[in-house]
């Protein structure tokens, strides 16, 4: 009987330690700072076509003589409001709608996704967004952690060949923590 109980124990370990979890690897700094690069450079272009598409308005309807120019490049607190909600609307739209992909994240292969692994809601995207806006934030991309990952309870990693963002990537398991 003894022995009944024993088998009992180890068979309710085995099947604890067989369940399937998806395994995740964090993200590497170089592929952070690669997306941040990437991403930089897509915002660019984005606020460029954006500052565009407005002087061209300006040259077809100009009629309360407000001009373009002043808006954005006129007053400095103007341009920096614009500048930074633009900003959190590009990053926003592209992880809320994407499920927390961004043009960086898709070419280095990684995913910004909720603790338990799941896809990031548009709420976070747009707070992890407000939260890169932050003076020095971007430094703490040389820790483990950045700061907007933290605030919003998010993480950044790589992602699998299967349409699940976690699923078979190699690493650690959901809810492990990082040996660094």
């Amino acid at each position: 009987m003894t022995g009944h109980m024993n088998d009992k124990i180890a068979y309710s370990i085995f099947d604890e330690l067989s369940q399937e979890r998806p395994f995740y690897e964090v993200a590497t700094r170089w592929q952070r700072l690669l997306n941040l690069i990437i991403d930089t450079v897509g915002y660019t272009i984005f606020y460029i076509i954006i500052l565009f598409i407005c002087f061209l308005a300006e040259a077809i309807v100009d009629e309360n003589g407000t001009k373009v120019e002043q808006f954005f490049l006129g007053d400095e607190g103007d341009f920096m409001f614009i500048s930074y909600t633009i900003y959190v609307i590009y990053f926003t739209v592209l992880e809320g709608f994407a499920k927390g992909l961004t043009l960086g994240k898709r070419i280095t292969g990684t995913v910004a996704v909720q603790r338990d692994l799941t896809p990031i809601t548009f709420a976070q995207a747009f707070f992890r967004s407000c939260a890169r806006l932050v003076p020095f934030e971007v430094i703490s991309g040389f820790t483990d952690k950045t700061w907007h990952d933290v605030w919003t309870k998010t993480m950044v990693i790589k992602r699998s060949r299967n349409s699940t963002p976690a699923a078979d990537a190699p690493g650690r398991h959901a809810g492990e923590k990082r040996n660094s």
